[in-house]
């Protein structure tokens, strides 16, 4: 098996066995780095295989989706500019959201220091469905949630963001999805909030 079938297997199948329009609001984080997830099976993915892999999942995302359904799509800067490219296909950008990641590790030797990570908004249509309290208008820079500890090693990301995530783009009893499950952090907080 080679690591765009493994990659194919883990994520895609799941997807196609969802219904078309029938997800409120996704919610991921797909792999930085397919290739480090996949040095464990001695397989790695070229530059072109790691696109259309991209590009096959964010497609199913936009099937899945309801007519008033939202992506919230968490990436790094370094593949930030491939998703917008994607996502801008068939999607409604609404915005790119930058917020300050304080978990964020050092990842090569460099005089600064990263800490943003991004998170690309986009709806399937112009009549997307939002929650917004009291009138208040967000930016798309938030520095509000930083200082935060992470109770898991495995945890990418804090809860509040996550929860902010789910209030301004989802109410009860709708279904939100996020097709990297991992540890099961978004499904827990989405059937919390």
């Amino acid at each position: 098996m080679n690591s765009m079938q493994y990659l194919d297997q883990s994520c895609e199948n799941g997807l196609k066995k969802i219904p078309d329009n029938s997800i409120n609001l996704i919610i991921t984080k797909p792999p930085d780095s397919p290739n480090n997830e996949m040095s464990k099976l001695g397989k790695s993915l070229t530059v072109g295989e790691y696109l259309k892999w991209n590009e096959k999942w964010i497609n199913d995302c936009y099937r899945i989706l309801k007519e008033t359904g939202a992506i919230y799509l968490i990436c790094d800067w370094s593949n930030s500019g491939m998703y917008q490219s994607i996502l801008n296909q068939k999607f409604h950008i609404q915005t790119r959201i930058s917020w300050k990641n304080e978990a964020k590790k050092a990842t090569r030797d460099f005089f600064m220091i990263d800490k943003l990570s991004d998170i690309w908004f986009a709806s399937k249509s112009n009549n997307l469905s939002t929650n917004y309290r009291n009138n208040i208008k967000l930016t798309n820079f938030w520095n509000d949630i930083i200082d935060y500890e992470v109770s898991n090693q495995n945890e990418e990301y804090p809860k509040e963001l996550i929860k902010r995530l789910i209030e301004i783009s989802s109410s009860k009893l709708n279904w939100v999805l996020d097709p990297f499950c991992r540890l099961g952090e978004i499904g827990a907080i989405a059937s919390e909030t």
